[in-house]
Parts: C-alpha cells; sequence; structure tokens
C-alpha cells in the first residue's frame, strides 16, 4: 500500500484518487501461492474496485480481474501464461464436478 501510496490504482487509472482498502492479488494466491509476496502481484485497491475483480459466487476473477492481471504482468514484464494456466486449471476442474 505504501508503494502506490495507498490509494487505489484502478481508480486512479480513471483520474480518481480515492483510498486504497486493501491489497489485492492480481494472480490469485490460491492458485499460485508462490506468487503470493511478490510486489508486482500486489496491488492496491478500494473496496468497490475490488468486489469488481472477482465473482463473488466462485471468487473467481472476473474479466475486469483478468484485465488487470493482463496489464500487470505485461507492465511488469512477466509471462501472461500464469493467466492461460489458471483458466485450463478452472475448465478442467469444472469438467471434473
Amino acid at each position: 500500500m505504501r508503494r502506490d501510496g495507498y490509494r487505489c490504482r484502478e481508480c486512479i487509472r480513471f483520474g480518481k484518487f480515492k483510498q486504497g482498502e486493501m491489497v489485492h492479488h492480481a494472480v490469485p494466491r490460491e492458485d499460485f501461492p508462490e506468487l503470493q509476496w511478490e510486489p508486482w502481484n500486489l496491488v492496491t485497491l478500494c473496496n468497490q474496485c475490488h468486489d469488481r475483480m472477482h465473482l463473488r459466487v466462485s471468487n473467481e476473477l472476473s474479466q475486469a480481474g483478468v484485465d488487470l492481471a493482463t496489464r500487470i504482468l505485461r507492465s511488469e514484464g512477466k509471462d501472461i501464461g500464469y493467466l492461460r494456466e489458471l483458466a485450463q486449471r478452472r475448465t478442467e476442474g469444472a469438467r471434473m464436478v
């Protein structure tokens, strides 16, 4: 949060300066625990923006969450394969149910 000036990084994109209220894992820690403490994977968000990042029924990333993760991965020069692998894992999991 200190790195982000205690401001929501999504709101800043749209010229708003709203207080950050939590740290969001761009690439979900449940799926990639080895990335949970990587500074590039942590982003300060307000509650409203954080709610838009997840599908609350399943807690999976929403399209807004996928878009944010993609932007962060690309800006950091990281492989977006994490998101492809995440989608594949969840598709396989859905077929098993």
